[in-house]
């Protein structure tokens, strides 16, 4: 029932920390399982598994930790509150499922003896620093567990792992989808044809290394700087300074929202705020809106979403239908590439992936990277982001027309 790799960390609980970094299919999640399971049943535990947003929980650690119940044939022998999504096992102890977006609960909840924190990626470091203060119980081995795919090189999670800022008590993990010996056939033919249909993201989810392959990045102007290095509010009182939002709607795909502070005379951008969600309700990007302070900013949203757009405008928010029409795509990145953009990495994680990871397709008969870029890295750094300014940057492609044209008749 355990992987090889895994195996040999089954019972050791010597570390505070405990990070598996793996690539997709490694079976890093469901062996964090297993060992939480085994732990909560030789001990009374507290057990929160935790996302970034509560609304991704029902189709991850929800399901797999049920999945893990059933193969441990204990399934039957739990009581399930499918409502408040907890599991308590026959020993009294208790496995409670809980979004990072849902602070006051998480503020209320006592007596905290492990941490599971999914796709740890998504999560800025002063949300892990908070959990890790909530983790004091008078319990043995306190625990904080976390896994992700190893997507950008500049998030904080790289020093936290691999770089000076360890801390004293780390247990990390590497693993690929080389390691489980439980994969199907067809996922490993599905997963290693990556190699051919798009390196650079075989380089994350088959061979599990940080980054990508530099020289096809589409944007190399961007600079990542900490929320303490600037002061946000001196830049709000510059009357050069112009608060942008755009907003991208997925459903698929991420919904993303941008916020950024952009002066056209200096050609300088900050990504100050970003929202990264997929599968979000109307509801809950309304909810996003009001979390990032924007509800008074006039909102560019995506044009294929008009019902999304009616919904905020009914709520009383400034959403306007972003600019688009032949050639919006690459005067959007074109522009973009232009400006120099800075993005406050402790506060934008998910801008941080995307920008080091949205790359020009290379053509499969020549190598050579073409004009197509890759869209699963797009939402937030090219199109919410893109959107937020797509008045100014339209404008000038216009602008260009008719000069080309003379009169543009």
């Amino acid at each position: 029932m355990f992987s090889p790799h895994f195996y040999p960390y089954l019972f050791d609980y010597s570390k505070r920390w405990n990070i598996f970094n793996g690539s997709a299919g490694s079976g890093k999640s469901y062996f964090v399982q297993q060992k939480l399971t085994i732990k909560a049943c030789n001990d009374k535990r507290k057990i929160l598994m935790c996302r970034r947003y509560g609304s991704t929980i029902s189709n991850s650690v929800w399901d797999l930790t049920k999945q893990v119940l059933r193969d441990f044939k204990l399934m039957k022998l739990c009581k399930v509150n499918k409502s408040d999504r907890t599991i308590t096992l026959p020993n009294g102890s208790m496995i409670i499922m809980l979004g990072l977006d849902d602070e006051e609960k998480l503020l209320s909840i006592n007596g905290i003896t492990d941490f599971f924190i999914e796709e740890i990626f998504q999560c800025s470091n002063e949300i892990i620093d908070q959990i890790d203060l909530r983790l004091r119980t008078k319990a043995d081995n306190l625990q904080i567990y976390g896994a992700f795919n190893p997507i950008s090189p500049h998030h904080w999670l790289y020093e936290f792992c691999e770089g000076t800022k360890k801390p004293k008590s780390l247990f990390y993990d590497k693993s690929t989808y080389k390691d489980n010996p439980f994969l199907p056939k067809e996922y490993i033919n599905s997963l290693e044809s990556l190699y051919t249909r798009n390196p650079n993201k075989a380089r994350i989810f088959c061979d599990g290394n940080w980054g990508t392959d530099l020289d096809g990045l589409v944007f190399k102007n961007v600079k990542y700087i900490k929320s303490t290095e600037i002061n946000i509010n001196e830049l709000l009182k510059d009357k050069n300074y112009q608060v942008r939002c755009g907003m991208d709607i997925g459903s698929v795909d991420p919904t993303a929202i941008s916020v950024s502070l952009f002066n056209e005379k200096t050609q300088e951008l900050y990504v100050i705020g970003e929202y990264y969600q997929r599968g979000a309700t109307l509801d809950e990007m309304l909810e996003a809106i009001y979390k990032l302070d924007i509800q008074k900013q006039k909102i560019y949203v995506d044009s294929a979403s008009p019902q999304v757009i009616s919904y905020l405008k009914s709520k009383g928010i400034m959403a306007y239908p972003c600019i688009k029409g032949a050639g919006s795509v690459e005067a959007r990145i074109n522009y973009l590439q232009n400006l120099t953009i800075y993005v406050l990495e402790d506060v934008c994680p998910n801008a941080v992936a995307e920008f080091d990871n949205f790359i020009y397709l290379k053509d499969k008969q020549t190598g050579r990277y073409t004009e197509k870029t890759d869209h699963e890295w797009s939402h937030l750094c090219c199109d919410a982001l893109g959107y937020s300014i797509c008045d100014i940057y339209m404008a000038r492609a216009k602008a260009k027309v008719y000069s080309i044209n003379g009169l543009g008749f």
